[in-house]
């Protein structure tokens, strides 16, 4: 079954006591083939990662710093990514020296996985590696319109936003710690950015 829940909640409940509360919320699941059947219930907690005025905050700060207007994004844009649309490949080698931080605790090795996300196409996960070194050689290409929006987003966004989680990752009882209060309980072990400037300027950049 398949479960749908407005975040709206997340901004209703946001103020200066709980700039970045912790929401739960008991879910119906619905047959994808019949929604008006019910299949049970998902009970989840939500948390906004950054406080609402926060980020607000720094998108007005970053578009302050890197106003950018269309003009000048196709001036700077290689002639040959226009017109037409463009096959984005994107490959996840492999990650090398992970280790679990803080109260991230599990008799498991470790097992790595890389999430990451293309505006227009679903996310991506990686298979599951094995331990602190893993290889993957996953590849994906994604079909990408390369106009002022996804300019806009190379730019604005500090590049292609990979995050690395463990999925052997074990929370085991912490008085008084929210568990959604600390990301790294809920299995993530680091992130990383790859400005995606260069093959703005150049198609045949890697």
């Amino acid at each position: 079954g398949k479960a749908t829940q407005k975040l709206a909640p997340l901004l209703t409940y946001a103020n200066s006591d709980q700039p970045s509360p912790t929401v739960c919320v008991l879910a119906s699941l619905q047959d994808p083939r019949d929604t008006d059947v019910s299949v049970g219930r998902i009970r989840v907690k939500l948390r906004l990662r950054y406080p609402v005025a926060e980020a607000i905050e720094e998108f007005r700060r970053q578009a302050g710093i890197k106003e950018i207007d269309g003009r000048r994004l196709q001036q700077d844009l290689d002639p040959a990514l226009s017109g037409a649309p463009r096959t984005l490949n994107v490959q996840i080698h492999r990650v090398c020296g992970l280790q679990r931080l803080g109260l991230q605790q599990s008799a498991k090795p470790l097992s790595p996985y890389v999430f990451y996300q293309i505006p227009g196409h679903p996310p991506v996960f990686t298979r599951t590696g094995d331990g602190a070194s893993a290889a993957f050689n996953d590849v994906r290409s994604f079909r990408v319109d390369v106009d002022v929006d996804f300019c806009r987003w190379a730019e604005l966004g500090g590049g292609l936003h990979f995050i690395v989680f463990d999925d052997a990752a074990e929370v085991k009882d912490v008085p008084h710690v929210d568990a959604l209060g600390d990301e790294r309980l809920l299995g993530l072990m680091g992130e990383a950015r790859v400005p995606l400037r260069r093959l703005l300027q150049d198609a045949h950049a890697v």
